[in-house]
């Protein structure tokens, strides 16, 4: 069964009028083939438990490598993202360099939470959610930042970094404007901590191609709560491999190299003497070696589990936390004795 109104006609005023609709089998092929959920926002439609009226889109009006109603050149998307597409706004009314492939992940309050930020941020999630022009809640609106933070690590053409959002402040801006990055921090907080490993284990699980409704069940969520995780984790590029090392790599000799760009430094800073506490680990030290290795081997169990899970991973999720909670004590034991 539909889930849509759809036109007959799929033109998409894009001269292609005369090749007709698109077959009603076809469509519902894509969209099954899509999980019944719009492929830029995550709306689920009827099938899939929500209320979204969902559109089949052309990728491209002239694809090179297949017909023009062939799958591989539709995607699902809900009604208001696919109205977006024919009416996104001009790359000259964007306030930042954004490739085309960039701006085609992008929804139309995207567009206008750059142009606020531009106007007067850096702000809270809060003020930026006030200042839209459409009602968003803030846990909505901090997701779109997140998916804005992290475009330059999800899309291979967009070069820069295009907002951040400040480690001291919390305040989300344009990269010029924030001046100690949240990216790549190992946060000294420990629930912020658990929940910057978990999002980079959901993230690294579905980039090695894992199912998301897999991963969702070894991990002990929703679908739609790793849609968040996996953004969140874009954006805040924890170093998960340091932390499990239990540091940073020790502080080079040399005198550094200062770029004068750190709002676009996507690299992990070296720590120096006024660096804030979550920039610095204790290393060399027995037990704190001998417990984040523990929780390397726990982790990396847990990712293994992706494959074969039956969707009960509670038990493998409370025995990461505990190991995660444990070396956090032995790391701050140690830091203290320093």
């Amino acid at each position: 069964m539909s889930t849509e109104s759809e036109p007959e006609s799929e033109s998409e005023g894009n001269g292609r009028g005369d090749d007709g609709q698109i077959p009603a089998e076809t469509r519902e092929r894509v969209k099954d083939r899509d999980g019944f959920r719009c492929q830029l926002c995550s709306e689920a439609g009827p099938q899939a438990g929500g209320l979204a009226v969902l559109h089949v889109h052309h990728k491209s009006s002239d694809p090179d490598d297949c017909e023009y109603h062939d799958p591989e050149n539709l995607i699902t998307l809900c009604w208001q993202c696919h109205s977006w597409f024919h009416n996104r706004p001009k790359s000259d009314e964007v306030p930042v360099a954004l490739s085309v492939d960039a701006e085609d992940e992008l929804l139309p309050h995207d567009f206008e939470i750059l142009q606020v930020l531009a106007a007067g941020g850096p702000l809270s999630t809060s003020a930026v959610a006030k200042q839209l022009s459409t009602e968003h809640s803030t846990s909505a609106v901090r997701d779109r930042l997140c998916v804005l933070m992290g475009l330059d690590t999800v899309v291979d053409s967009q070069n820069k970094q295009v907002i951040d959002q400040d480690a001291q402040t919390d305040e989300w801006g344009l990269c010029e404007e924030i001046s100690q990055s949240k990216r790549g921090r190992i946060p000294e907080d420990r629930t912020t901590l658990i929940q910057r490993v978990e999002d980079e284990r959901v993230r690294r699980a579905l980039a090695r191609g894992q199912s998301r409704d897999d991963v969702a069940d070894t991990f002990d969520m929703t679908p739609r709560t790793t849609w968040y995780k996996q953004r969140r984790a874009q954006a805040y590029a924890f170093p998960l491999d340091a932390f499990t090392q239990h540091g940073r790599p020790p502080a080079s000799t040399e005198d550094p190299v200062d770029t004068g760009d750190s709002g676009t430094d996507n690299s992990v800073a070296e720590p120096s003497e006024d660096a804030e506490p979550d920039e610095v680990w204790p290393s060399n030290t027995e037990n704190a070696d001998e417990i984040t290795t523990k929780i390397e081997d726990e982790c990396n169990d847990k990712n293994e589990n992706v494959n074969r899970s039956n969707g009960d991973a509670s038990d493998v999720e409370d025995s990461v936390q505990a190991n995660l909670q444990q070396a956090i004590a032995a790391l701050e034991s140690v830091k203290k004795a320093l």
